[in-house]
């Protein structure tokens, strides 16, 4: 089986994460002090309009910001961008 080379991101899949990362909200931390983020579920939506689960995140149990991810994670830019390379096959240069 081989494997399909990943295409570059693009400034579509750059405003995503831009859009992403700006509207997520800090959560307390867990019982191991590990930061979290709370990330609203229309945030990660396919060009057909469908919603995915990012590789990294929990399903969101809290009342207080309705449906959406719990993202546990140090580096919250790098999380949305490895979650969107998952999705779409595309690379981001680091």
């Amino acid at each position: 089986m081989t494997k399909v080379e990943a295409a570059p991101a693009t400034e579509i899949h750059r405003q995503m994460v831009k859009g992403i990362e700006e509207s997520a909200i800090r959560l307390d931390s867990d019982m191991y002090g590990n930061p979290a983020y709370y990330v609203p579920i229309f945030m990660f939506n396919d060009e057909n309009g469908n919603w995915y689960r990012p590789f990294n995140a929990n399903k969101y149990r809290g009342k207080r910001y309705g449906a959406g991810w719990r993202i546990e994670t140090y580096n919250l830019r790098r999380s949305i961008e490895r979650a969107i390379e998952e999705h779409f096959n595309v690379k981001f240069e680091n």
